[in-house]
C-alpha cells in the first residue's frame, strides 16, 4: 500500500507503518508541509496514494466539495502512533 501522510501525523505512526512495510511518503518528504489540503489530496490521488491526516477539514473537501481521492483515513485526535504501536 502507498501512503502520503499529513503534517499533522505523528512521526511514531510513520515509523510504525514503515515497520510494517508500508510505502510511507509524509508531506515534508516532498516539500508539501504547508500545502493547502487540496493540494495535498491531488498531489497524494495524482501519486497512488492514500492520505493520512488529523486534519477533519479533509471530509469537507471529499464529501461537501466531492474532491475525488484515493482515499483518507482520519486520525483521532489522541496520538493514533500510540494505538498503532501497541498493535505490533
Amino acid at each position: 500500500m502507498h501512503i502520503l501522510t499529513d503534517q499533522d501525523v505523528y512521526k511514531i505512526t510513520v515509523d510504525k507503518l514503515r515497520k510494517w512495510g508500508y510505502d510511507v511518503v509524509t508531506a515534508k518528504d516532498i516539500g508539501m508541509h504547508q500545502a493547502e489540503d487540496e493540494d495535498l489530496l491531488k498531489t497524494a490521488k495524482k501519486a497512488g496514494r492514500l492520505l493520512i491526516t488529523r486534519d477533519k477539514d479533509f471530509g469537507a473537501l471529499i464529501f461537501l466539495r466531492e474532491k475525488a481521492s484515493l482515499g483518507v483515513i482520519l486520525g483521532c485526535m489522541q496520538d493514533l502512533g500510540e494505538k498503532i504501536g501497541r498493535l505490533g
